[in-house]
């Protein structure tokens, strides 16, 4: 939580998607009394653009810069090394490494192996940097928390969070904060829904993953592009689910 608002815990202000009407999106995002924003990082021209954005909305626009697993599986080796070598002149500016990790899903599980080593060898980079990671892994948490025993860490968050107490324990254990979203308000997803209890306030906090994951909130237009405005009523959603907390400000927080 920041002096003034809330901190949407996972976001994507540099997609396209919101270049026509970014002032509108802020300017709403600000009414709803969200007024940080922690970026999800892609690639290079991401984090470009990440930079840009932050001189406009400093000192709330918090830069990820990282190889997203998708990123990875669709560009050619040769471009991801050398995003890789891009990442190394440009950590140093960020506040965190990510988004980074494993994505298994059907269109990318072809692709796993490459996204192993393409996450180990960021894993490797903040050895020096030790930045706190944001987290990207789908139907690989095994390799990807095996791939973290060998990093000496420094925490971060794991991104739209929807496993069951087993994987949520080693994480915990590993010093991540838990991150959840529009998942929660959505039908199914019993693992998560199970396991709110089970995650400490202090170690969980709420995002939005905008403009993707748009969340069913009442009134909310089906077709509406998801926006950081939505947080509080992704979070009050959670409060429900989870039990007698709804507007606890806790939720928003980042420690």
């Amino acid at each position: 939580m920041t002096s003034d608002g809330f901190i949407d815990a996972h976001c994507h202000l540099a997609d396209p998607s919101f270049d026509s009407d970014f002032e509108a999106v802020i300017q709403r995002s600000q009414a709803a009394g969200v007024t940080g924003w922690i970026q999800g990082g892609v690639g290079p021209e991401d984090w470009k653009k990440q930079k840009v954005l932050q001189k406009r909305l400093k000192p709330h626009c918090y830069l990820a810069f990282g190889v997203h697993p998708w990123w990875a599986s669709q560009e050619s080796e040769s471009s991801v090394v050398a995003a890789l070598k891009v990442l190394e002149q440009e950590l140093p500016e960020a506040h965190f490494l990510g988004e980074c990790g494993l994505d298994q899903a059907p269109r990318f599980a072809n692709k796993i192996q490459w996204q192993l080593e393409v996450f180990r060898l960021q894993l490797l980079l903040n050895q020096t940097f030790k930045k706190p990671l944001i987290l990207h892994v789908v139907q690989a948490h095994a390799e990807a928390l095996n791939a973290l025993k060998g990093h000496s860490g420094s925490g971060g968050i794991v991104h739209a969070f929807s496993e069951g107490k087993e994987v949520l324990k080693k994480y915990l254990d590993l010093g991540f904060l838990i991150s959840v979203g529009g998942a929660v308000t959505r039908p199914g997803y019993r693992k998560l829904k199970e396991v709110l209890q089970m995650i400490p306030l202090d170690r969980l906090v709420v995002e939005t993953d905008a403009p993707d994951q748009t969340p069913l909130l009442e009134n909310l237009n089906r077709e509406s592009r998801n926006e950081p405005c939505y947080l509080v009523g992704i979070a009050n959603v959670l409060a429900q689910t989870r039990g007698g907390l709804s507007g606890d400000r806790t939720f928003m927080e980042i420690h």
